[in-house]
């Protein structure tokens, strides 16, 4: 029998067996159980919902009084130039920066007489009187707050607003207004908290919903009611369970007709899991030796005894997987080969320059010694450093090839990055002291894995490439920066900079831009900091000079 025709019957059967148990089965639930359970779901709700209103509003008055006491407002609002004007631009700039920071939709700058001195991200209305509610003064002492209706964009708004004074020497000199919307996205927050979808009405007119609803057919299962902060509109919040919930509370009324059915769906899962485990069995171990391949793991055929569709399919994949095995053996042969000569022709090249020099120092002493020249022992100095400049090549060429052939794995540790950088530019005491290495660490923990030696020898790396490029007077900035996920260790320079030909192989092995490097410093460095599961990216710095960053994810904490 084919396997599709014995899976076919096991799930008739299985489909069979539930179906003969399903009976007809009274409907009981008590109405009067339902609607308590949906009254208390509802009081629930409205509680959830002005609990969060209220702690929206001292988030907001808490916002606006930590920004009212910038002493920069003061300095501000007291300076003025030869026309007794005051530098709207720089009110505005400073208001749209704590907007932007703070999340606020707005902040306003307002006169002890009504008059508006700066409103973030609006250079049109200087001077004239304000549209917004504005709280009473002794409210804005003590940094009161409540909800208003705003006209925002053009559209009206429900908005969290809350004002504080700023004064000088006792004297209130302006207040300082400002407040966040309750658009989409805080609905979508309030849905997060309570599971129900919300809509927003202010004087009842639908101003922001997530109930793909409109005014007309807006039907919902509960309001809970605001009046804005100057009286003038009704702003309600309101609510639509999920039907989720009704279905949970129908569940208890279910559970009888539950039990009859238990028999029927314990042995049709068991007729189901002998069903599916013959032919799930062999296409998992399809899947799991694909992946293996797919990673360049070749170690065990597929065992499977059974002679069906599922035999051939496994046979043909068992022929495929020897013939790539054999393939992949084969290619790795050939690229080993091909990286060993290309290796041997880089070392020939590399060795020969500096041959050539010592070759040609040892011809000219050998000639000036048979011709007796007075000037053998200048000769025979020169030909001596020449030589020994040479060798000294040699050396440092073959210890990089050494240490790029033989560069270990990293031994990961979660540690602290900022002393492992304190330790590595230590030999670098006399350009800190002198301020030519100038170093900068934030004030908190910076929790990296690393391999403390081979970081270390990245970094050091780095900063050597940036003195040499910015010359014996040249600057070089180490900056340790904190992302989301991520950290960021800068080295910069103020050197020359790159060229936009060079930029393309910098980290290309063997390319240098350097009379006598080698050409994988960076190409080490790199190596590095990808083992540690980041990378090293290149900036161009303005005006000019370099910048390398290396980039490393973050530890967990």
């Amino acid at each position: 029998m084919k396997i599709g025709t014995r899976y076919t019957l096991f799930s008739l059967v299985a489909a069979a067996v539930p179906i003969g148990l399903i009976v007809a089965v009274l409907f009981v639930f008590t109405h009067h159980e339902l609607e308590r359970m949906q009254a208390k779901d509802l009081q629930n709700v409205r509680q959830a919902v002005s609990s969060d209103i209220a702690d929206l509003q001292r988030a907001v008055v808490s916002d606006i009084g930590v920004i009212s006491e910038d002493l920069e407002w003061t300095r501000l609002l007291l300076q003025k130039d030869a026309s007794e004007r005051i530098d709207q631009l720089a009110l505005i700039e400073k208001a749209t920066s704590h907007c932007e920071l703070l999340g606020l939709k707005y902040i306003e700058l307002i006169s002890p007489d009504s008059i508006l001195l700066a409103r973030s991200g609006d250079y049109s209305d200087f001077g004239l009187g304000i549209d917004r509610p504005l709280l009473d003064t002794t409210s804005a002492k003590s940094g009161g707050g409540g909800l208003a209706a705003l006209d925002v964009a053009g559209d009206t708004e429900a908005c969290m607003i809350a004002s504080r004074g700023i004064y000088y020497r006792g004297n209130l000199i302006a207040y300082l207004q400002g407040g966040k919307v309750l658009d989409s996205n805080y609905l979508s927050h309030l849905k997060s908290v309570t599971g129900c979808a919300f809509a927003l009405l202010i004087d009842g007119r639908l101003h922001g919903s997530g109930l793909d609803r409109t005014d007309r057919d807006l039907s919902l299962s509960g309001t809970v009611a605001f009046t804005s902060i100057d009286g003038s509109s009704d702003i309600l919040v309101g609510f639509e369970k999920p039907e989720s919930n009704v279905e949970r509370l129908l569940a208890h009324s279910l559970w009888l007709y539950g039990l009859v059915a238990l028999a029927g769906i314990v042995l049709s899962g068991v007729i189901g899991y002998f069903s599916s485990r013959h032919l799930t069995v062999p296409v998992n171990e399809l899947v799991r030796a694909a992946e293996d391949i797919s990673r360049g793991k070749f170690e065990q055929r597929i065992i499977w005894f059974a002679k069906d569709e599922l035999g051939t399919l496994v046979e043909g994949f068992n022929s495929m997987y020897d013939r790539l095995k054999v393939s992949q053996e084969k290619l790795i042969q050939t690229e080993k080969v091909a990286a060993w000569k290309q290796m041997a022709r880089k070392v020939a090249h590399e060795i020969k320059n500096p041959l050539t020099p010592i070759r040609l120092s040892v011809e000219d002493l050998k000639r000036s010694y048979d011709l007796k020249s007075p000037e053998f022992e200048e000769i025979l100095n020169g030909a001596v450093e020449t030589i020994g400049s040479e060798i000294a090549r040699l050396t440092r060429l073959t210890d990089e090839f050494s240490q790029f052939a033989r560069l270990p794995a990293p031994e990961l540790l979660n540690r602290d990055i900022r002393p492992v950088i304190a330790d590595a530019l230590r030999i670098y005491g006399e350009k800190i002291r002198a301020e030519k290495l100038r170093v900068k660490f934030p004030q908190n923990v910076v929790s990296v894995a690393l391999d403390a030696d081979l970081f270390s020898q990245a970094l050091v790396n780095l900063v050597k490439n940036g003195f040499e490029a910015a010359g014996e007077n040249g600057i070089v900035d180490v900056v340790l920066e904190e992302g989301s996920r991520i950290a960021r260790v800068c080295v910069e320079d103020n050197g020359p900079g790159v060229s936009d030909e060079a930029v393309q192989k910098l980290f290309t092995p063997h390319f240098t831009t350097k009379k006598d490097g080698t050409g994988l410093g960076l190409v080490i460095a790199y190596r590095i900091a990808f083992d540690h599961g980041g990378r090293i990216r290149f900036e161009k710095r303005d005006p000019n000079g370099s910048r390398f960053i290396i980039v490393l994810p973050l530890v967990e904490r």
